[in-house]
């Protein structure tokens, strides 16, 4: 019996633990007509696949960075998946983001030169200087899939962000 148990706390502790930290994820930025390269980020995300928040866990996910929402995401069967795999054909959502702006960071085109990457400024910075949350529309397309979506390419406000979740997946939901 107390095997069991200790077997179950495991398990259970193992996917609190995958979901409530840093995860390694690849992200990259588009502006200016070019991508930047990938690069491995520490960050947090909450939700699911059809949108979720990035965050810093020092941070807390009340205080995030970058948000997006897909409307009415649905996609293919696998046999369609599989061709569309084949073809590179990705899966194109309209849906809306949400992120940070501030003096010293005025949109996220300037961000994402400044910094020649992604960069969202905090929703409440360290030194207590207001911020101004920006709601804009967005176009994400997600990479053909085989089981679970994993890069996501949104863009908005004439900057693209892409995220790839490096094989973190959300627990209880499959495509088939």
């Amino acid at each position: 019996m107390k095997k069991k148990f200790f077997i179950i706390l495991a398990l259970l502790f193992m996917k609190i633990n995958a979901f409530s930290q840093d995860v390694n994820i690849y992200t990259c930025a588009y502006f200016d007509g070019y991508w930047s390269d990938w690069n491995l980020t520490a960050a947090s995300i909450k939700g699911d696949y059809s949108g979720f928040i990035v965050y810093l866990s020092s941070e807390g996910p009340w205080n995030y960075r970058f948000k997006f929402t897909i409307d009415n995401m649905a996609f293919p069967n696998k046999k369609q998946r599989n061709k569309d795999i084949k073809n590179g054909n990705y899966y194109v959502f309209s849906g809306t983001v949400e992120y940070y702006i501030s003096d010293d960071e005025p949109s996220a085109l300037e961000n994402f030169r400044k910094k020649r990457g992604p960069y969202f400024v905090p929703a409440k910075l360290p030194n207590g200087r207001p911020t101004k949350k920006i709601t804009s529309k967005a176009t994400i397309k997600i990479a053909p899939f085989k089981n679970l979506p994993e890069t996501y390419n949104i863009h908005f406000d004439k900057v693209g962000f892409g995220i790839n979740l490096n094989g973190r997946y959300f627990p209880g939901l499959k495509f088939e």
